[in-house]
Order: C-alpha cells, then structure tokens, then sequence
C-alpha cells in the first residue's frame, strides 16, 4: 500500500472518530489530497478560520480547473465562497468564482435543480459590475 493510501485511510479514521485535528495533520503530512480540501476548509469555517477554509477551498478549485471540469453540477458550493470571500480584496477573482458558480445550473437538466446560493452569488456578481 502507498504511504497516501495508508494516509487516506489514517485520515478517514480519525476523521470518523472526531479528532479531526490529527486528521488535519495527517492531511497535511500527505500532501492536501483536494478530495479532502473541501471537508477541512468546512471544519476551518464553522471555527471562524476564514482565511484557512479559503486556503483550502482554493486547493479543491485549482484541481478541478487542472483536470479542466469547471464548472460542474452543484457548484462547487467552494466557489461561491471563494467568491464571497474575494469580493472586496480581489473582484476580478471574485467575478470568476462566481460566473463559474453560477453556471453550474446550466449543465443539469433537472427543472427543479438550483444552486443553494444562486440569489446571493448574483447580488454579489451584480454589485462588481
């Protein structure tokens, strides 16, 4: 088994069983696999560690633009976020984050589909203009 594998699975237990800050630290001694970016950058926000969740958010964005699959169905919800928390320190980053948010309701084909911050992903959008 790899040294990830074996981190993977260390991460996941720790995580299951609550101590989600030696999961953290194993996360981080594995290189910060984006698969878990998006968990940790959730634990960070519900503490009031905006700029760590963001960090982390951002890792989880950078992969899915590496393999070239935004935007996607249902958001990511990371993007939305991301632009939130880019809104006054950098537009132009803000403004990509959320067009590519916003997009994301326009590759599902479910009538009733709708991102979770649509409404406020476009009041951000429309005060950047």
């Amino acid at each position: 088994m790899s040294k990830i594998s074996e981190g993977c699975l260390k991460f996941e237990d720790e995580w299951k069983s609550g101590k989600h800050r030696n999961a953290i630290d194993i996360y981080e001694r594995i290189g910060r696999p984006f698969w878990y970016a998006e968990m940790v950058g959730k634990y960070y926000e519900r503490r009031g560690l905006v700029s760590k969740a963001m960090a982390e958010y951002e890792i989880l964005i950078n992969a899915y633009e590496k393999m070239g699959i935004l935007p996607l169905p249902g958001g990511p919800e990371a993007l939305f976020w991301l632009g939130k928390w880019y809104n006054k320190q950098n537009p132009a980053k803000a403004k990509r984050c959320l067009v590519l948010y916003l997009k994301a309701e326009e590759l599902e084909n479910d009538p009733a589909f709708r991102i979770k911050h649509k409404k406020r992903a476009q009041d951000l959008l429309r005060g950047l203009d």
